[in-house]
């Protein structure tokens, strides 16, 4: 039985295999199903995250009623998101929904 990886590993090696094989630009490759799902939402990540800060921030500006506030508030993120990510690498852990769920328990 092999090692568990996730897709987005898994995505990397065949593309990194397609490019070692050398295949004649006639022949095209490209994942279907939940590989190709899973590309299409990369695509759309940086676009969804600006929403999501736009979102908080309008949210947190009606909240506190005021336009620094949210501000200050969402300044913490990047610290956050660092410390998630040391917290993820000490435990050797990939970032997914069961690894998002574990934490909250």
């Amino acid at each position: 039985m092999s090692e568990a990886v996730s897709l987005g590993e898994s995505t990397q090696v065949i593309e990194k295999a397609d490019q070692e094989i050398g295949l004649p630009s006639t022949i095209h490759a490209s994942f279907q199903g939940t590989a190709a799902a899973f590309q299409d939402s990369l695509a759309n990540e940086p676009i969804l995250i600006l929403a999501a800060l736009l979102t908080v921030y309008i949210v947190l500006g009606v909240l506190y009623e005021s336009y620094i506030h949210p501000i200050t508030i969402l300044s913490t993120l990047p610290s956050a998101g660092v410390g998630a990510i040391l917290a993820l690498l000490i435990f050797r852990k990939d970032l997914n929904v069961i690894v998002s769920s574990e934490c909250c328990c």
